[in-house]
């Protein structure tokens, strides 16, 4: 190809463009939004940073006015209050009434840019010795509010970018057959594929540049620093920006009318971003179905009955493996009840663990099918690097639950011994008490 034809036909494309209103306003436009969907996911983050501070605090609290009773009491004082009130009870300690834990993951670098799923999964939970449970905050949200999710910056790069590129390069050879320049550029020394070559240069350094530039420049100012995930991030920008000025050459190449190309290019849009993740979604749950919730709950109580049903034989077993090292004459009222409900709590998790495999395996299944079926939707494969690239995706949900059961053993741990042997907390022990 001739180099000084093609820099010609650019420049003489940057000149249109710099004297046309329209296409500076829509670049502006494409720069707004891609700061004002970064800035929502910046306030996501740091809503997100400002709940983790508070449950901090909401623990540091709890312990600290229980520690200063405590040594209170140990100093002297005389302590008249009911059972529940003990500072020194393992179980007041650790299963109820602000007692626990709360577990929770400090949001990823970039999870600014897809802090739409964040809505979707939580990221802390609360674990005491009668519960583990991930909270979300938005749990009395409008469900159809959080299936949608919010605005941001995966869904302007996924969506949005590709509107800009083909309202700005669906007439790029069109455009002159209709005007009757055709022939004046024939008349040139240059080729049907060197015009069309030179076009799509320019319109891609154009929206590519202002559209990493932007990016760049807002991400700085709400505090992401350069690192290899930016320039990733940066890399998988480009090629999905140089995928769709690929897909609008090839519908220019057909040399058609406008209103042709448009809607050819409108229509490739619906497929890759509406038709091909709806039909892979359901490809996924028919070759891979997951039981429906009412078979979660009907599993649930059926654990639950079975449970009661054997509550004198478990608690039984129980004691013979752990037999009480305190004379059963010394134990005080709440000890049977509390006792019977942390042991088949315990039973009932254990048992449900089995049913939740059958869920996580067929749920395992179906996200790896769909996993490979994105691969033949750029869109969805770019959706999903973005969540993923965020630090917001299913993965966050795993590693959230685990971290719990793991935290969770190390709490029960610690209490457990000390409540079944009704052995009093001292104030020296706070320091020893386990953290996530």
């Amino acid at each position: 190809m001739n180099m000084r034809l093609l820099r010609h036909i650019i420049r003489f494309e940057a000149k249109m463009y710099a004297a046309d209103k329209v296409v500076w306003t829509m670049l502006l436009l494409l720069v707004a939004v891609i700061g004002f969907s970064l800035y929502l996911g910046h306030e996501r983050v740091e809503a997100q940073r400002d709940r983790i501070a508070g449950l901090q605090e909401e623990d540091r609290q709890f312990y600290a006015g229980k520690y200063e009773q405590l040594r209170e009491i140990e100093a002297g004082a005389e302590f008249s209050g009911p059972w529940f009130q003990d500072p020194s009870n393992p179980l007041v300690l650790s299963a109820f009434r602000g007692a626990g834990r709360y577990v929770y993951l400090e949001p990823e670098p970039l999870a600014l840019i897809a802090a739409g799923a964040s809505d979707i999964l939580p990221y802390y939970g609360r674990v005491t010795l009668v519960m583990s449970r991930p909270l979300r905050d938005n749990a009395l949200e409008n469900p159809f509010h959080q299936y949608l999710g919010r605005f941001d910056f995966a869904f302007v790069m996924t969506w949005l970018i590709p509107l800009i590129i083909i309202a700005l390069s669906y007439n790029m050879l069109s455009r002159e057959q209709e005007l009757g320049t055709m022939k004046l550029l024939h008349a040139m020394p240059v080729s049907f594929q060197q015009i069309l070559t030179g076009k799509v240069v320019f319109r891609f350094v154009l929206i590519a540049g202002a559209t990493l530039a932007a990016t760049l420049l807002f991400l700085f100012l709400f505090g992401v620093r350069w690192s290899a995930d930016v320039a990733v991030l940066l890399l998988a920008m480009l090629l999905y920006i140089g995928f769709w000025f690929l897909l609008s050459a090839l519908v220019n190449l057909a040399q058609k009318s406008s209103v042709f190309n448009a809607m050819s290019l409108t229509g490739l849009w619906i497929l890759f971003l509406v038709v091909m993740p709806a039909v892979f979604n359901l490809i996924a749950e028919s070759v891979h179905p997951v039981p429906s919730r009412v078979v979660w709950i009907n599993g649930q109580r059926a654990i639950q009955q079975e449970v009661e049903a054997d509550r004198e034989q478990l608690v039984q077993a129980f004691f013979a493996e752990h037999p009480l090292e305190v004379d059963e004459a010394d134990l005080p009222g709440y000890f049977e009840f509390w006792n019977n409900r942390l042991i088949l709590t315990k039973t009932i998790a254990k048992k449900e663990e089995v049913l939740k495999e059958t869920f996580d395996t067929q749920r395992s299944a179906q996200e790896a099918l769909g996993s490979r079926l994105s691969l033949l939707s750029p869109a969805m494969l770019k959706n999903s690097f973005l969540v993923n690239l965020s630090g917001n995706g299913d993965a966050r949900l795993r590693t959230l639950n685990d971290n719990m059961e793991s935290f969770s053993a190390e709490w029960a741990a610690f209490f457990m011994p000390r409540f079944q042997n009704l052995q009093a907390v001292a104030a020296d022990e706070f320091n020893n008490f386990p953290v996530p």
